[in-house]
């Protein structure tokens, strides 16, 4: 994989999860929280046997995982805005009254 930057692999994930839009096939950022955990761990155990570990099984893995906590972070984000927003709505309506 000579040439491929960090950067490289997290951009392309990144561009990936800002197509698929506010959800991944329909599943709630809770549900992403609970399988970025899930996979967390999966990966761990798979790294951690120490025997002839499949690199493609464990490169595909961690990219799963890598786009599942892109998910996280933006719904995360989005959610705090949201919030924030309303915040500012409300307190805006308040100050008219």
């Amino acid at each position: 994989m000579s040439g491929v930057t960090m950067q490289t692999v997290m951009d392309q994930i990144f561009d990936d999860v800002l197509r698929r839009g506010p959800e991944v096939n329909g599943t709630t950022g809770l549900k992403i929280t609970q399988q970025v955990s899930g996979e967390a761990k999966a990966l761990l155990d798979l790294v951690l046997k120490r025997d002839r570990t499949n690199l493609d099984e464990v490169s595909r893995r961690a990219a799963d995982l890598a786009a599942l906590a892109v998910w996280q972070v933006i719904l995360l984000r989005v959610y705090a805005n949201a919030e924030k927003t309303e915040a500012m709505a409300a307190s805006a309506m308040a100050t008219k009254h």
